[in-house]
């Protein structure tokens, strides 16, 4: 019998809201995404997520 794997906090997040919103929405998004994992001691999902927030802050800078 195999173990099914549940999604993670942030997984479940990001599914519920896959494009919602705009870059500075998308943003504060993933921070507070890399925000939880962080807490929960995950480093590699917040490194993942700040990444994410990284690019919606290069589209916010680029569009002037």
């Amino acid at each position: 019998m195999s173990e099914q794997k549940l999604p993670r906090r942030g997984e479940q997040a990001i599914r519920r809201k896959p494009n919602a919103g705009n870059p500075q929405q998308r943003y504060q998004h993933f921070l507070e995404l890399a925000r939880v994992e962080t807490l929960r001691g995950d480093m590699i999902a917040a490194e993942n997520f700040n990444q994410h927030a990284e690019h919606f802050y290069r589209s916010m800078h680029t569009a002037t």
